[in-house]
């Protein structure tokens, strides 16, 4: 039986290995559920916003992430195979950090060491994404404020009810056996109640076994350990290990409920009549205020580990990337592509201070914009970009208006809404970090003579200041401005054959020709639109 059992186990974990070397060239959409994930996208968010509680962080803001479609990207990233990595990783990328988060030697190692790869994501896989889990930052930083109140209450009614079984045993006693009943009856109460204000955090305690288990898994191999681990995590194993003992229960449990075993529900009463899981789950947290910061580290030690092994994999199936460089006062980039778009053509450009983008619709402006700005945040978080060369000042703040509308629920209107994350542009521009700003039709939400006067006034501000300025326009008047002051490119189309033809490719100089009636004709819009607006531009022109 033990060894048809220890087959099974081995043959289990043979699929598993292949499994995880075939998704390593693999894109995460196309081997797990998407939807799934962004189902939990607001669970994945608990560390981060428990992180912004404890820790002094800057973020990117909510416009900035959303023009850039972070969410988007973060998906494309997530080879993650643990909650704490999805958590770890959404945080990273969210938060503006003066140091790449992950380590180059562990991910050339990850890289040249498949079998030992494959060894720690099997462990990091086991951990999981449960749904319970991803609130276990909320106790690893507030144990105090969820612990069962009254706690002596319960390892009274405990202590007595193992008192009363044993003489109720030894005596048969009626009354002893009734007594024993009646407090296993009130005990069963309790817990259910407790337990249902609770479960979540009994249950995502029990993760950590598992995260115990795979620093152990690491400590033990002496070429993991020489690589992954620090001797600060000697007394965060001891720790993680106490823990363990109580929280083992949990973990069997846990394991019934996966499968549907009807076991689970048995264990249940037997633990909710002797209020195991309530005095454990005081036990734990006990431990968990009084050595916080050890759970931290090991927190950031199994999401960074995580992190680095989705790093590795998303190197290894991108064509080009590099590792950025950091500390100049300019930015350089060298055939930059943007990560999240598949076939992208690549362009170089520097810039110094500020530059202007003209071009037909859809012939690239945007894409490019948001290319820059996705692989800053990639590079400070990752160590990564897509490009040949990828050079950026030092702790780079990011910050866009690109893609704003109208907010129904508020009334406020996309002049508003605009205008306002303009004045927080130039509010979080300082001397000490540069800002890179974005900005698509620069208040394009007013008539055309104030858009263009202010628009004015905005880029001239901003080019004496500590920021590097990306604009891209249709409007030709306001490029004449500034021209002077801000280098002008475009992204250049032609209409052959009653098509449009668009090469994606940044030119120096500026496009003052327009598609916008000729894309009229080619969709089918009635000709008399056509001829009509032909003769309005002769018009307006004299």
């Amino acid at each position: 039986m033990k060894q048809m059992l220890g087959k099974l186990i081995f043959g289990k974990r043979k699929i598993q290995r292949k499994m995880f070397e075939k998704e390593f060239n693999m894109w995460p959409d196309d081997y797990t559920n998407m939807d799934f994930t962004k189902d939990r996208l607001g669970k994945i968010k608990i560390y981060l916003k428990e992180s912004l509680e404890h820790e002094d962080l800057e973020t990117i803001d909510d416009v900035t992430w959303n023009d850039l479609n972070m969410d988007d990207m973060y998906f494309k990233l997530n080879h993650t195979r643990s909650f704490v990595g999805e958590q770890v990783l959404y945080k990273e990328l969210a938060t503006i950090s003066s140091n790449p988060f992950v380590s180059e030697e562990h991910i050339a190692y990850l890289l040249a060491n498949s079998e030992k790869r494959i060894d720690l994501e099997q462990a990091i896989y086991s951990i999981g994404k449960q749904k319970d889990d991803y609130y276990l930052p909320i106790i690893i930083n507030d144990a105090s404020a969820l612990r069962i109140g009254v706690g002596w209450i319960y390892n009274i009614l405990q202590q007595l009810l193992f008192v009363l079984l044993f003489v109720a045993l030894v005596s048969q006693n009626r009354l002893f056996i009734m007594a024993t009943i009646g407090i296993g009856v009130i005990n069963l109460t309790i817990s259910m109640y407790l337990k249902n204000k609770y479960q979540d955090m009994l249950f995502s305690i029990g993760s950590i076994k598992q995260m115990t288990s795979l620093v152990k898994l690491i400590s033990n191999d002496k070429e993991l350990s020489s690589v992954f681990l620090t001797d600060k995590l000697d007394s965060v194993i001891k720790t993680a290990e106490k823990i363990s003992k109580y929280i083992s229960n949990f973990q069997i449990r846990r394991k019934y409920y996966m499968i549907g075993d009807s076991g689970g529900l048995i264990l249940d009463y037997i633990m909710g009549i002797t209020l195991y899981d309530i005095v454990s789950y005081n036990r734990v947290i006990k431990l968990m205020e009084s050595r916080r910061n050890d759970f931290l580290t090991l927190y950031k030690l199994i999401g960074q580990l995580d992190v680095e092994i989705a790093v590795a994999s998303y190197r290894h199936r991108i064509n080009n990337w590099c590792i950025p460089e950091f500390d100049s006062d300019i930015i350089t980039v060298s055939e930059l592509v943007h990560p999240a778009v598949n076939k992208c053509i690549s362009n170089s450009i520097e810039i110094e201070n500020g530059i202007m983008l003209t071009g037909a619709n859809a012939s690239g402006k945007s894409t490019f914009m948001k290319a820059i700005a996705v692989n800053a945040i990639i590079s400070q978080t990752l160590n990564t970009a897509s490009a040949n060369r990828f050079v950026i000042p030092y702790n780079l703040m990011i910050m866009s208006s690109m893609s704003l509308r109208d907010d129904i629920e508020t009334g406020e209107s996309y002049y508003l809404r605009e205008i306002n994350q303009l004045k927080k542009m130039i509010e979080s521009i300082n001397e000490t970090k540069p800002t890179l700003i974005l900005i698509d039709e620069i208040l394009k939400g007013t008539n055309s003579i104030e858009r263009v006067a202010a628009s004015y006034g905005v880029l001239e501000y901003l080019y004496h200041k500590n920021a590097f300025v990306v604009v891209a326009t249709h409007d030709i008047s306001l490029v004449e401005l500034v021209k002077d002051r801000y280098k002008c490119y475009y992204f250049g189309s032609e209409i052959i054959d009653g098509e449009i033809k668009l090469d994606y490719k940044l030119h120096q100089g500026i496009n003052s020709t327009s598609n916008a009636i000729k894309l009229l004709e080619i969709t089918g819009f009635p000709q008399e639109i056509i001829t009509l607006s032909m003769e309005q531009i002769k018009h307006m022109a004299v």
